[in-house]
């Protein structure tokens, strides 16, 4: 039985036909193992860089909408008296306020929006310089007909400077110039205009989204902002910007999570199906085994066989398939 185990004896050649037609035979089933479990890595690969990249344009975009604020004070969707602006501004520790209106803009002839901000120029600056572009003519900055796209902007609605954008509001349609092109949101789809501008254009006259808030060197963030809310009218909050993308993040948690289990249930499901295809290889191989312990194979070398699998999936030469069953 030793010559049997030999390099060179002719038993070798035996042992190493029988591996391999074994192989073959379940050639399907083990691409298919493979291909699950790769199925499976490669799913919550993309999970977990979908989301990192999610939250990190998030990010980005919170710090190009708020720059430097301290503290946003928001209210409901419809706004709030702007006749809480001068209050706010002239608050003790309160270095910069600027005023702020949010609209979703329905776009004529399109299914999509946009998201536009009116701000005050002369306050924003101190505050979301992002959102200041650099034109010829200052005055394009007050005017109440006037946009500035950001760059992923400009790319989804196809336009360029002087271009006409219409936009719906109501059953009017309202057309507005666009004068430039923002340094930030290479990412983010919105509008800049003059807030007084974009009150008149969408029916906001008197009304606020949001007040952006820059406190001065020394005041503490936390107890200003809990004093301030005693003061505030009922449906408006003062929170700080990372607050405002820690909600917003948590909103798609239920959508990570379901991706999660998704790519859990292909791990384990590729999983399965090696434990089922090797146990059934290795029911189907009984005759086969048998053989080979005949043939002077030591169980260690069934062990072994596992090892050649890997090495002939890999592509190594099949001549090396004896050498790989000494006992």
């Amino acid at each position: 039985m030793t010559g049997l185990a030999a390099s060179n004896s002719p038993g070798v050649s035996v042992v190493g036909a029988v591996f391999r037609g074994s192989l073959a035979q379940n050639r399907m089933r083990t691409a298919l193992a493979v291909l699950a479990i790769a199925l499976g890595v490669a799913l919550g690969y993309a999970v977990q860089l979908i989301n990192e990249t999610a939250v990190n344009e998030l990010a980005q975009g919170v710090h190009a909408l708020s720059g430097e604020a301290d503290l946003e004070v928001r209210g409901p969707r419809a706004g709030f008296d702007e006749a809480l602006y001068p209050n706010l501004a002239r608050q003790e520790g309160v270095a910069v306020a600027s005023p702020v209106v949010e609209v979703e803009a329905k776009l004529a002839g399109r299914d999509d929006t946009l998201k536009i901000i009116g701000v005050d120029v002369f306050r924003a600056g101190s505050i979301q310089p992002a959102l200041l572009a650099t034109v010829a003519d200052r005055l394009d900055t007050l005017r109440p007909d006037v946009l500035f796209l950001s760059p992923a902007a400009m790319r989804s609605l196809a336009v360029n400077v002087n271009d006409i954008v219409h936009v719906q509001v109501g059953l009017a349609d309202v057309p507005l110039r666009v004068a430039g092109q923002l340094s930030e949101g290479n990412s983010q789809r919105f509008a800049v205009m003059d807030i007084a501008g974009a009150q008149a254009a969408f029916g906001r006259l008197g009304r606020l989204t949001r007040i952006d808030l820059r406190l001065a060197p020394g005041v503490d963030v936390a107890a200003f902002a809990s004093a301030m809310r005693k003061q505030l009218p009922a449906g408006v909050d003062a929170i700080t910007p990372e607050t405002t993308q820690a909600a917003t993040a948590s909103l798609t948690r239920s959508y990570r999570v379901n991706l999660d289990v998704l790519a859990l249930v292909a791990l384990f499901t590729g999983g399965l199906l090696v434990f089922s295809t090797q146990a059934l290889a290795v029911v189907r191989r009984r005759a086969q085994f048998a053989l080979l312990r005949v043939l002077g194979v030591a169980p260690a070398g069934f062990v072994r066989g596992d090892v050649l699998l890997r090495a002939v999936l890999e592509g190594h030469a099949p001549r090396r398939v004896g050498a790989r069953l000494h006992p």
